[in-house]
């Protein structure tokens, strides 16, 4: 059975990916990714539905204005604007992951894909058991259709072969090039025939064979039609010369380093959690049949798997207000400062815990819940991280909930212990997301209550230091630091700015009809997840203390969005209070009202008729 070599002509590919999705970007780099998003989903859908046994991409390496075309024509594609600033980044990302694919990239300055698809093409006539399928749908291409080269639109499934060309436009691939030179391309900014399209273009051709059977046959034509082609004709020699695609492009292609190989998932993992490609990474799984557990657990060398995040990374260029990201190039590294959480059990080591939190001054606090519904969720389990020497920070789970419960405190009687620490306003509280923990253990009896500012944004006088919040709140920090970041979530934010890569829930609870909820999580592997989020609220939170300061926002979080957290998770507890008597009446008005303007309206307007149309 024949194979088949899949020849994507890239920058094609890449620009339909540009323009159908727009305004996406890495929640960990933030550099754009729209193009890379749907090319690499182009990609996946190649290996996953059609199995390619030969793939090869080619790039424009020389511009519009950079190749032999140019030198025939000064004005060919000089209507052209400069590609859009965020292209090229993604380019250079895509070419990352083409090689990370094993995909070979096939270029040639002075000469354009297209040319270099003509001539791989013209390499593969001497492999008569590979069939090629370009994957573009480039009109300009249609020239090289033949026995085994097709034209194949991977996103609509569709396939343009010799047979397909016949029935659309009634010519064979040897006419493209003249219907070409007729019709022109306003794209490429070479004048053809005036009025002439892709119809009537094909029409001709199909008719008289050429260009040249055309001429001799003008007096077919009616008078208008005549003219244009005359007004025309010193400009078709020159327009055939530029359509025509060279085969002869001095470019290395070796088919068998074209073959496809296996997707691998840990080469591919990383790069795709960087760039926030969760879907693709589903997508991955699925193809290759791995899970990032499974791949984590298969040895690599060193410098493969310091090669996926190499010098490349895009936070240098793409940081923002984050551009000091402190990331790591290794992916199996990034779970190495996950520490040993200690599980606390019993009432002593709990007193120790409010011990410590005293004297430290500061407590990150996250809850586990097993529900989404904070007023309706039960508490499985508490958080707490606390400073312990400069940079370094203590973390602990508190269970509530659990397969084990005999093994462990109730609710009650950790809240009535952690009371006395948790409701002092003189220990700062570090969340992330806070109103859902407030209301969260407001439910199960604790209330984190803040002091009311005695006036917000009110200047400090000159012997006076200004206070910090006693709430500091890491999502709405990230927000106001970079609100253009496509991304607050902690497990984004730890991956940015940390270098750490979170334990994602699903690890635990699972997908689907199989997914549990969180009080049935054995308490070693809900230790080590919850335990992880307190740490890393309270090591975000060191570093957008100083980034709020420096940028002049600190009196705006501390004064003002920070009450708002007790003041909206008050409203989100306690609802509000709905008076459906008074609804009702003024209901009843509205209805009166609209009745009174529709007569107005009809009889304003002299006739009958629905005013609602």
């Amino acid at each position: 059975m024949p194979k088949t070599l899949y020849l994507i002509d890239g920058h094609a590919q890449i620009f339909r990916a540009y323009h159908a999705i727009r305004s996406l970007s890495s929640p960990i780099t933030q550099e754009p990714t729209n193009a890379t998003f749907g090319f690499v989903g182009m990609l996946l859908k190649l290996y996953r539905e059609y199995t390619p046994d030969y793939i090869v991409m080619t790039l424009d390496v020389s511009g519009d204005r950079g190749t032999f075309r140019s030198e025939l024509d000064a004005d060919y594609k000089a209507n052209r604007d400069a590609p859009p600033e965020d292209m090229a980044p993604q380019v250079d990302r895509i070419k990352e992951i083409c090689e990370l694919m094993g995909i070979p990239i096939l270029a040639e300055p002075g000469y354009e894909a297209d040319d270099v698809i003509a001539t791989v093409c013209r390499a593969m006539a001497a492999h008569d058991d590979v069939n090629v399928r370009i994957v573009s749908r480039d009109k300009d291409l249609q020239q090289l259709l033949g026995e085994r080269v097709v034209l194949f639109d991977i996103h609509k499934d569709e396939v343009i072969d010799v047979a397909a060309l016949e029935e659309t436009k009634g010519i064979k691939p040897e006419h493209v090039i003249d219907m070409l030179a007729l019709m022109g391309d306003t794209a490429d900014n070479i004048p053809g025939v005036q009025g002439v399209g892709p119809k009537t273009a094909a029409k001709w051709i199909a008719e008289y064979g050429s260009i040249e059977g055309l001429l001799d046959n003008l007096d077919a034509l009616t008078k208008k039609q005549r003219e244009k082609v005359e007004a025309a004709r010193d400009r078709l020699d020159l327009n055939r010369e530029l359509v025509t695609l060279k085969d002869d492009v001095p470019v290395e292609f070796d088919l068998d380093e074209s073959a496809a190989t296996p997707l691998d998932y840990a080469s591919l993992e990383p790069m795709f959690k960087q760039l926030g490609f969760h879907r693709h990474l589903r997508d991955l799984e699925e193809i290759t049949g791995e899970t990032a557990a499974q791949a984590a657990s298969t040895p690599k060398p060193q410098a493969e798997q310091s090669d996926a995040l190499d010098s490349s990374d895009a936070s240098d260029s793409f940081g923002g207000l984050f551009d000091t990201v402190e990331t790591t190039s290794n992916i199996e590294d990034r779970r190495s400062n996950i520490h040993d959480y200690p599980c606390i059990t019993t009432i002593d080591e709990l007193n120790d815990v409010v011990d410590d939190v005293r004297q430290a001054g500061i407590v990150a606090v996250d809850t586990e819940t097993d529900s989404l519904r904070p007023v309706e969720s039960n508490l499985c389990g508490m958080c707490l991280a606390w400073p312990v020497d400069e940079g370094e920070v203590k973390a602990v789970y508190v269970p509530t909930l659990s397969p084990e419960p005999s093994k462990h405190l109730d609710a009650k009687t950790v809240i009535d212990v952690l009371r006395p620490a948790l409701e002092d306003d003189a220990i700062i509280k570090v969340g992330h997301n806070l109103k859902f923990d407030l209301n969260v253990l407001r439910h199960a009896g604790l209330h984190l209550r803040m002091p009311t500012p005695p006036s917000a944004f009110a200047k400090a006088s000159a012997d006076e230091t200004r206070k910090p919040s006693p709430f500091f709140d890491t999502l709405i920090a990230s927000f106001l630091i970079d609100a253009i970041r496509s991304s607050h979530k902690l497990d984004d934010l730890a991956l940015a700015l940390l270098g750490h890569e979170m334990i994602p829930i699903k690890e635990l609870l699972g997908t689907g009809k199989k997914q549990i909820t969180f009080d049935k999580v054995p308490l070693d592997q809900a230790t080590a997840y919850a335990a992880e989020d307190a740490d890393v609220t309270l090591r975000l939170r060191d570093q957008f203390t100083s980034k709020l300061k420096v940028m002049g926002l600190d009196a705006l979080f501390d004064d003002l969005e920070m009450p708002l957290v007790e003041v909206l998770a008050q409203m989100e507890y306690h609802g509000i209070t709905v008076d459906s008597a008074e609804l009702d009446r003024q209901n009843e008005a509205m209805d009166q009202r609209i009745t009174e303007l529709r007569r107005e309206i009809i009889d304003t307007a002299k006739v009958d008729f629905n005013p609602d149309s």
